[in-house]
């Protein structure tokens, strides 16, 4: 919402349509949105400027991540910013077939990219759903070199 509210054209993907429904119900009427109801890994991603992918990259499962993320990359301009999470290996959901990274790993992910923001985070927490989880997840806001 705050990226429609400064005047960016937004497109939002998610597999899910009551999650689509949100987005549109709580976007401006006037916002320029686009909603794509798809598998983001199967997702032809147009050329942006800023890509945010908060906590949903890691829904992918490790295969699908790595075809994907080169995919995102690419279609990040030169100079774009990339934010989102990605999950850790000491994560409670690493056994649920979850993409996960270590800190080597998700920094050879991010060679290409200037580190703005880096943060690793293992707590306790709770689901969107509310339910008690243990996360170990990485946050990252990086500015694409070029």
């Amino acid at each position: 919402m705050f990226l429609l509210e400064q005047g960016y054209e937004v497109t939002a993907v998610d597999s899910s349509p009551r999650a689509l429904e949100i987005v549109r119900s709580r976007a401006p009427e006037e916002a320029n949105l686009r909603l794509i109801e798809a598998d983001m890994s199967e997702l032809e991603l147009p050329n942006a400027d800023v890509i945010v992918a908060g906590f949903s990259l890691f829904f992918l499962d490790q295969e699908k991540l790595e075809r994907f993320w080169p995919r995102l990359v690419a279609a990040l301009k030169p100079g774009g910013l990339f934010a989102g999470q990605f999950l850790g290996v000491n994560d409670e959901w690493a056994d649920k077939g979850h993409a996960l990274v270590d800190n080597t790993k998700l920094r050879e992910m991010l060679s290409g990219f200037d580190l703005i923001h880096f943060d690793e985070v293992e707590r306790e927490g709770e689901t969107a759903l509310g339910n008690p989880k243990h996360w170990h997840v990485f946050h990252v806001v990086a500015r694409k070199a070029g």
